[in-house]
């Protein structure tokens, strides 16, 4: 592990010393369970960071009692703000997907390459509605030169917006909020996937993505709608936002699939869903692409694993990591204030999984069954 990644334990014991700095805690700590339920972490985690100050001397503790704090041992407050760099995620990263794992590690190396100190800090708890306090108590006890905000909703831009925290969204920013971003070019990638889809003769289309409402989505719905009705007017397109799960995707494809639109090509909006689709069909006894065509909004690393290889839009992590890795060096460099959007447009992998609508009379054996 490289000393530019913090583990969860190291943060909590991070924000726990800046807590009893500021006499949070009074004169001594609640136990490893209340303390972890407080910061919404394992009682392992809370009990590595209890650990961690022990060994520093900040704290003492005895067995059956509650941890005891040393005031004099805690560090003077150092008011520079560090060349320090955070990143919020509101999942662990195991439970994302392979390419953001790919590209963070990417982009770690590069802030280790020049003696940035990149932290990573994940919490539900700062992406709600109401996280105004949760997010200013985050900020105070980490001081940084900028901020990166992944799978960001509207609230959470908003609040660093309005507060004058630098940072840099991963992904694109939503209400024209004013922040700087990174992101893939969405318009150019759905608009694309449809008139291929079009071209190919199919004209009952449909683009399923996440139910969460983020700025890649909404830009990419609209160019799905707009695109089909400029080619063709009388086509219907097919809308589809279900939860990131597997029950709530196929649900989703089991009603457009048995309704009356019955999209002969779907857009999938990551490849999670892909491969949830792919399978799903096969269960159902549809060939793809013989009976259903599907493309992949995005790349990952099993997906040229799969039997027909998908259709997708492929870009490397390392060249994703290197623009996240400029765009936050400009805000270093010059502070909050700054509104710029770098788009990046990716490789289209044909794949083997478009192909034409089916005949009619095929239409026909797959209606019987429905």
């Amino acid at each position: 592990m490289t000393k530019s990644f913090q583990s969860l334990s190291a943060q909590m014991a991070d924000t726990l010393r800046e807590q009893l700095r500021a006499g949070t805690w009074g004169t001594t700590l609640p136990g490893e369970r209340q303390l972890a339920k407080h910061f919404s972490v394992s009682r392992k985690t809370a009990s590595k960071a209890i650990a961690m100050l022990r060994a520093e001397g900040v704290i003492r503790t005895s067995r059956g009692k509650s941890s005891a704090l040393v005031t004099e041992k805690i560090p003077p407050r150092n008011t520079k703000a560090p060349d320090r760099v955070v990143l919020l995620l509101p999942d662990p990263i195991d439970q994302s997907r392979p390419f953001m794992v790919y590209w963070l590690n990417n982009l770690t190396t590069l802030m280790h390459n020049v003696g940035v100190d990149f932290e990573l800090v994940i919490g539900w708890r700062y992406f709600g509605r109401n996280a105004d306090r949760s997010l200013q108590q985050l900020v105070d006890s980490h001081p940084a030169k900028c901020w990166i905000l992944v799978r960001s909703p509207c609230s959470l831009q908003q609040w660093f917006a309005d507060n004058g925290v630098p940072a840099v969204v991963a992904g694109s920013p939503l209400d024209d909020i004013k922040l700087p971003s990174v992101d893939l070019d969405h318009r150019a990638i759905v608009r694309h996937a449809a008139l291929t889809l079009l071209r190919e003769g199919h004209r009952r289309l449909a683009y399923v993505f996440e139910k969460a409402r983020f700025g890649g989505t909404v830009i990419g719905e609209q160019a799905f709608r707009e695109t089909i009705a400029d080619y063709d007017s009388s086509a219907t397109p097919g809308i589809c936002r279900p939860s990131m799960n597997a029950a709530s995707i196929i649900n989703e494809l089991r009603r457009i699939h048995n309704s009356s639109l019955r999209p002969t090509a779907y857009m999938m909006g990551n490849s999670f869903s892909y491969v949830t689709a792919l399978s799903w069909f096969n269960s159902q006894q549809l060939l793809v692409p013989g009976d259903i065509s599907l493309i992949s909004h995005d790349e990952d690393p099993f997906l040229p694993f799969l039997h027909p290889t998908p259709a997708r839009y492929a870009i490397g992590s390392a060249k994703f990591a290197n623009a996240l890795y400029k765009a936050v060096r400009r805000v270093m460099d010059h502070g909050s204030g700054l509104d710029f959007k770098e788009l990046i447009i990716p490789d289209y992998i044909k794949g083997a999984s478009v192909g034409p609508p089916p005949s009619a009379s095929r239409e026909a054996e797959i209606f019987r069954r429905r």
